[in-house]
């Protein structure tokens, strides 16, 4: 059998698969490069539950009109430069992956101005191939638009939720970063709804009234890596196990295992706490 060499087109697209299941992935990596990126404030709009349109807005460092086209590249990233820094990453993404593998699937505008530059720039992804930089009005920091999330990929269309399950995920998942990150100000907003509007004070015990509801925020008890839940606050799944590591959220059998053990004997059988757990490693 003849070996043949994929057309970049062909293993972009299997690269996508890799980073990009559903809307909540594209959301989860824009918002992770607009934390790496330094910003106080981040605005995301979803519509359709994202199946149709996602837009990130933030007032983080922005991208040079240089770079906004390397930004594309496979593997272009700003946060590793040599090979010992995979030892010591303190970015949420660095592989420099997400902006070609979430291209590769919908059509993507970015409009970015760094804080010195005196104007902004934009490009335009579709099928691969991207406008020059041209000028727009911008604000310091970065717009990302994706729209028809997955429209050359039919059937990995085919297997996305209805817009509400969708919009669940992705609520769930701000929801997570909101407590992680308490210094942000989040803004989620579904069509002309506003789910979470997040202050960005600083404080987590707020950010955790912002994020999961005065009854659950009021009855938390913080402790030095987190917060617990008393056994009366419980649950009939893990759902509510929250790990990061590092600002990012994890999921973990061995730290599940242990929080089992902590309430083994306080807890009503096939009832669960709600655990929030900060580990910096």
């Amino acid at each position: 059998m003849k070996i043949n060499v994929l057309d970049s087109s062909i293993y972009n697209l299997i690269s996508a698969g890799e980073v990009v299941e559903r809307p909540a992935s594209v959301v989860k990596e824009l918002v992770e490069n607009s934390i790496d990126a330094g910003a106080k404030s981040v605005k995301i709009e979803v519509f359709s539950g994202g199946k149709s349109k996602i837009r990130v807005t933030d007032d983080g460092a922005g991208i040079a009109k240089d770079d906004l086209l390397t930004a594309f590249l496979p593997h272009a990233t700003s946060k590793i430069h040599k090979k010992d820094d995979l030892f010591s990453i303190q970015t949420l993404g660095f592989r420099g992956e997400a902006l070609p593998s979430i291209a590769s699937v919908s059509q993507m505008t970015i409009i970015s101005k760094p804080k010195d530059a005196i104007n902004g720039y934009s490009i335009s992804i579709k099928d691969g191939k991207s406008t020059i930089p041209t000028e727009a009005a911008a604000k310091t920091g970065t717009t990302v638009l994706v729209d028809r999330l997955f429209y050359n990929a039919p059937a990995r269309k085919k297997f996305l939720k209805s817009p509400r399950t969708e919009m669940g995920l992705i609520s769930d998942l701000l929801a997570k970063y909101i407590v992680a990150y308490p210094q942000v100000a989040f803004r989620l907003e579904n069509g002309k709804h506003t789910i979470f509007n997040s202050s960005g004070r600083g404080n987590r015990q707020n950010a955790l009234f912002e994020a999961y509801g005065k009854n659950i925020a009021e009855q938390m008890i913080p402790f030095d890596l987190g917060f617990l839940s008393p056994p009366s606050l419980n649950r009939n799944n893990r759902a509510q196990y929250h790990f990061f590591i590092n600002g990012r959220p994890v999921h973990s059998r061995e730290l599940s295992l242990v929080v089992d053990e902590a309430y083994f004997s306080f807890m009503p059988a096939h009832r669960y706490p709600i655990v929030f757990l900060f580990l910096d490693l």
